[in-house]
């Protein structure tokens, strides 16, 4: 963390080309509540002379933030900075010309950053760098000349990365490579022929590489998604158990080690999509509660670890989408409160924040606003009605720094046109403690800040940088910000 402010301090001290503009209506400015001081975005740079670079993916990898950037000329391309807009440059124009390599899925291994990128000659295959253009180059062209390999998923496991992408003859399957043409290798094909297993939310778990992924296909009940595992090697590629006996799939997805175990979500006929836990054995596989009692299902999403107990949202039949939290067992697996009373949902989704969970979620009083919840059943609060009454703030993005959490909102402007402006905020968890930090200039249809990432005390996301003759929002490129924590 310390790392990352003393790399990007100087950054925050340099201006950019082009300050952002603040074009807004005297009704828009009067109606902005008092912003937070000592807290000033910056543009990270001007990538885009002539309009929106739409920077979006950042990662920091081996001391510098990567991201993709379009900067009119390259097209969507791998970029790379130190904090400053002179540190800010194109890594390499992978797929030459005006054409976009659309870099994505970017991780570090044994010294190198892999990602998919497209080329014209090659398709969507999986590629390096160092860094510099010299150092870029295509591991393996998988799938033969201009078709796609579609490499996905990427993640590390003992001496590899592991990946699922598709050859043209087994379909997509899972892969892995030690950074070689040579070493870049299928594991297993494990739906036979060209159908593919399509692996999907791996993680590695005791030892093992687990994932979902189906093996066949029984006409009318479909493909066969269950848990799986690896040790890397074909032979060493099992399913853990048949959650859905037969030809069912019990469709297993947001997998999240949890001590001993990992927690999934999965389904069956006889209890619907409910919470399910493993040990990595297939008697050790077994469901954590029935939330929505019987074949109908509670359909658990958004699984959050927040230390000793995972956040989710359920709906149990009677009382909506709300918040609900497990430690891993079904007497430890409660509905913590009923914000939109009744069967309508709240719809909560959030992160760990100061000992709870920090969430945005819905109701008819305050429509969908900022929430915080101690892990108490009962005791969920309204952290502030940022756009008061019934319409809705709808926080985005919460994104953590310390012990603050930034997020983007949504005000309606003065335009009469239903058009919106977007602020940045934060908060401690306390009303008085969630203030607006920076108003993004002009208005849209939408949100106008977005990707909000955070590294050390730093936070990067995109925005616009000047309104257009009538007050919309336009190009749209990256901001940095030195938090306030």
């Amino acid at each position: 963390m310390a790392g990352a402010v003393m790399l990007l301090g100087a950054g925050l001290l340099a201006q950019s080309s082009r300050a952002p503009a603040t074009v807004q209506s005297p009704a828009d400015t009067a109606a902005a509540p008092p912003v937070v001081t000592g807290e000033a975005p910056r543009v990270l740079a001007e990538i885009n002379p002539s309009g929106s670079s739409d920077a979006e993916g950042f990662v920091r990898i081996r001391g510098a933030i990567y991201f993709r950037a379009n900067d009119g000329t390259h097209g969507m391309e791998l970029w790379r900075t130190d904090g400053t807009p002179e540190g800010t440059t194109l890594v390499a124009d992978i797929n030459p010309g005006d054409g976009s390599s659309v870099p994505e899925s970017l991780i570090a291994f044994q010294g190198r950053i892999y990602f998919a990128a497209s080329h014209a000659a090659t398709g969507r295959e999986l590629w390096s760098t160092d860094g510099t253009q010299e150092g870029t180059s295509l591991v393996r062209d998988i799938n033969p000349a201009a078709a796609d390999a579609m490499p996905a998923s990427l993640v590390r496991f003992r001496d590899a990365l592991y990946f699922r992408a598709q050859d043209g003859v087994t379909g997509l399957e899972l892969w892995k490579t030690q950074g070689t043409e040579e070493t870049t290798v299928e594991v297993i094909d494990l739906h036979p022929g060209t159908e593919g297993s399509i692996p999907t939310s791996p993680t590695v778990f005791r030892g093992a590489l687990y994932f979902a992924a189906d093996d066949k296909f029984t006409q009318g009940q479909g493909f066969d998604r269950e848990l799986w595992r690896t040790d890397g090697t074909a032979e060493g590629t099992e399913r853990v158990s048949d959650i859905n006996p037969g030809g069912l799939p019990s469709l297993p997805s947001e997998l999240i080690p949890f001590g001993k175990l990992l927690i999934f979500k999965a389904g069956t006929s006889d209890r619907g999509g409910e919470l399910w836990k493993t040990d990595g054995t297939e008697a050790g596989t077994q469901i954590v509660a029935d939330m929505n009692a019987g074949p109908p299902s509670s359909f658990p999403t958004n699984l959050t670890r927040a230390g000793r107990e995972i956040y989710f949202a359920a709906n149990d039949g009677a009382t909506g989408r709300e918040l609900w939290r497990t430690d891993g067992t079904e007497q430890g697996t409660v509905r913590l409160t009923d914000i939109n009373p009744g069967p309508a949902d709240s719809g909560p989704i959030g992160v760990p924040f100061r000992g709870g969970f920090l969430f945005t979620a819905g109701d008819a009083e305050h429509g969908r606003e900022l929430w915080f919840s101690d892990g108490t059943p009962g005791d969920a609060r309204l952290v502030k009605d940022i756009n008061p009454g019934p319409g809705l703030s709808g926080p985005l993005d919460l994104t953590v720094v310390g012990r603050v959490a930034y997020f983007a909102v949504l005000l309606p402007s003065e335009a009469g046109d239903n058009t919106v402006r977007t602020e940045l905020w934060r908060t401690d968890g306390t009303e008085g403690g969630t203030q607006r930090v920076w108003q993004a200039p002009g208005r849209r249809n939408g949100y106008a800040i977005r990707d909000l990432t955070a590294f050390g005390g730093t936070l990067f996301f995109t925005a616009p940088t000047q309104a257009d003759a009538d007050g919309m929002a336009t190009d749209f490129e990256p901001y940095i910000l030195q938090a306030v924590r």
